[in-house]
């Protein structure tokens, strides 16, 4: 990340926004979601984008995903390169990860039709991998989990 920005733009002007900041903000709304805190933590969500990064650039559906992600031999793999790596997600961030990512794989039509409704100045295909799997996060989060 760290390179791309999106520009918002607002009455009295515009500002751009790192990705590493828009992270940091989806996780703080997610956070404060009733309910939310207490069932994922940072490290769970960032898990959970990750994830609908991969599976939106790729062949494969969710659960296919999921399964090789969630394999224990591959996730160790990963803990080598990077922290969040270090343990495997308990049996509740699991399972929050799991249906975070299936939501976003059965409504991202629906999902992409909100970000580009709503996506002043920007069309959607300039949007890149990481902010589209970011914002699909929060918004299948608001809209589709419990």
């Amino acid at each position: 990340m760290g390179e791309n920005y999106i520009t918002c733009q607002a009455e009295k002007g515009s500002i751009n926004i790192s990705e590493d900041v828009l992270l940091s903000m989806v996780r703080a709304v997610i956070n404060e979601i009733d309910g939310v805190a207490s069932i994922v933590n940072n490290a769970g969500t960032e898990l959970a984008v990750r994830l609908i990064y991969a599976q939106g650039a790729s062949d494969e559906d969710a659960g296919e995903v999921l399964d090789g992600f969630f394999d224990e031999e591959h996730f160790a793999s990963l803990a080598g390169e990077d922290e969040l790596f270090a343990s495997a997600p308990d049996e509740a961030q699991r399972a929050y990860i799991q249906r975070l990512v299936s939501a976003c794989a059965e409504h991202r039509d629906e999902l992409d039709n909100i970000i580009a409704r709503y996506s002043e100045g920007w069309r959607p295909e300039r949007i890149s991998r990481t902010a589209a799997a970011l914002l699909r996060c929060a918004l299948a989060e608001i809209a589709f989990l419990k």
